[in-house]
């Protein structure tokens, strides 16, 4: 799992605090799994993650962007327009280095 996606979500459902657990998970996801996915524990599948992401109102871009390693990592490009799809294939790619160690990020 990519660090901080769990700690990252929980952080921004506390601060739009008209947004209840209840609703965000609004019956795609179980109490149980959605706590385990916070506190990382547990890994979410995409479709229900960008469901949670919508039930809150964040655009995924947004919600990239405030990932910590997104900051330390995209801070260290040249500061170029770096489109959603490209961030995406950023994430996935950083994720299977860290794992296997042998992908490039950022390869076109």
């Amino acid at each position: 799992m990519y660090e901080n996606l769990g700690t990252t979500f929980s952080k921004i459902r506390d601060e739009k605090k008209e947004c209840s657990k209840e609703n965000v998970r609004n019956n795609k996801v179980s109490e149980s799994h959605y706590y385990r996915f916070v506190i990382q524990e547990s890994e979410i599948d995409l479709t229900k993650f960008l469901n949670l992401l919508k039930n809150l109102n964040v655009q995924f871009e947004e919600f990239i962007y405030l990932l910590p390693e997104s900051k330390n990592d995209l801070q260290h490009s040249k500061k170029q327009s770096i489109s959603p799809l490209r961030l995406f294939k950023y994430l996935i790619y950083s994720h299977i280095e860290k794992t296997y160690s042998f992908v490039s990020p950022l390869t076109d």
